[in-house]
C-alpha cells in the first residue's frame, strides 16, 4: 500500500508517492509518481541527483523537486531518505549542511585568526546583498570571522543558470569577481565555457531552496541555523558599525566557538 505525503518547495505543493513498484529504471518510476506535467530534468554532479521541475497538476504553478537516480533519496524543503521498509524519513540539518560542504564557496577569510565562519546566499543584483557585502564584511573579517558566499539569483534558475553569477564563479579570481560586481563593475567571462560553471550555480540554488529560502542575503550559520534578510538589531535597525555587529553576533551566539 502506497503512502502520499505533500512536501512543499518553491511554494508549490508537489504530491509524492511514497512506494514505487520493482522498475528497471527507478528515477523513469518515480518520475511516474511526481504529480507534474511536462517534466524535465538536468544531471546535478553531486551523489547522483536529479533537478526536476514541471508544472503542477493541483494548481498549474511550477514546481521542482531533487531525487536521487535510484529514487532512494528526495530533497524538497527536507530531505528525505527512503528506509528498508520503504518509507520516507527526515534527515536532520546536518544533512544539509553536508551538502553545503560540497561545494566550493567564494571566501572572503578572516583577517585575524578564524573565531568562526558564516555562510551566505548572494546575489549580484540584490540591493541589501551589496550593502551587506561593502558594509557588513570588512567589519566581520575584521572580528575573527570569514564570510563563504554561495550564489542563489533572485532570477531563479529553471535549467539554466544566471550567466553573471557563472562567470564570477568561473572567474580566474571568483573572490575579486564578485567584489567588483557588488561594486557595479561589469561581469567578464575568463574561461570559454560556462557549462560547469552553470551547473553549479543550479546546484547552489537548489540547495538554498532546501534551506527554505525565499529571498537573499540570507545566512546559514555554522549550526545550521538560517537567518533571512540583511541583520538587524531590535524590531527593524540595520547593523551598520562594529558596535551594532557586535549586539548581533552576540544574539546569535555566533561567537560562541562550535556554533
Amino acid at each position: 500500500m502506497s503512502v502520499t505525503k505533500y512536501i512543499g518547495l518553491m511554494s508549490a505543493s508537489i504530491m509524492l508517492v511514497t512506494s514505487f513498484s520493482v522498475a528497471a529504471n527507478p528515477l523513469d518510476e518515480a518520475l511516474k509518481v511526481v504529480n507534474l506535467d511536462n517534466v524535465s530534468y538536468v544531471k546535478m554532479d553531486f551523489e547522483d541527483y536529479y533537478y526536476v521541475q514541471g508544472i503542477n497538476k493541483e494548481n498549474n504553478q511550477p514546481a521542482s523537486i531533487q531525487l536521487t537516480e535510484k529514487a532512494d533519496t528526495f530533497i524538497s524543503g527536507d530531505i528525505l531518505t527512503r528506509n528498508d521498509k520503504n518509507q520516507l524519513t527526515n534527515q536532520s540539518v546536518r544533512a544539509k549542511l553536508a551538502l553545503l560542504n560540497q561545494f566550493k564557496p567564494i571566501t572572503f577569510p578572516s583577517k585575524i585568526n578564524e573565531i568562526a565562519h558564516i555562510n551566505v546566499f548572494t546575489d549580484t543584483t540584490c540591493g541589501y546583498c551589496i550593502k551587506f557585502h561593502n558594509t557588513l564584511v570588512p567589519l566581520l573579517n575584521e572580528q575573527g570571522i570569514s564570510v563563504n558566499y554561495y550564489a542563489w539569483p533572485g532570477s531563479g534558475v529553471g535549467l539554466f543558470s544566471n550567466d553573471d553569477m557563472a562567470k564570477i564563479w568561473c572567474s580566474v579570481d571568483p573572490k575579486q569577481a564578485l567584489h567588483d560586481a557588488k561594486n557595479g563593475k561589469p561581469v567578464t567571462e575568463d574561461k570559454p565555457s560556462l557549462m560547469t560553471c552553470q551547473d553549479d550555480i543550479v546546484e547552489q540554488y537548489v540547495l538554498g531552496t532546501n534551506f527554505g529560502m525565499r529571498g537573499t542575503p540570507a545566512i546559514v550559520l555554522p549550526n545550521g541555523r538560517m537567518l533571512e534578510g540583511y541583520p538587524v538589531i531590535g524590531p527593524n535597525k540595520l547593523v551598520e558599525n562594529s558596535e551594532q555587529l557586535a549586539i548581533w553576533l552576540n544574539d546569535t551566539a555566533l561567537m560562541t566557538k562550535g556554533e
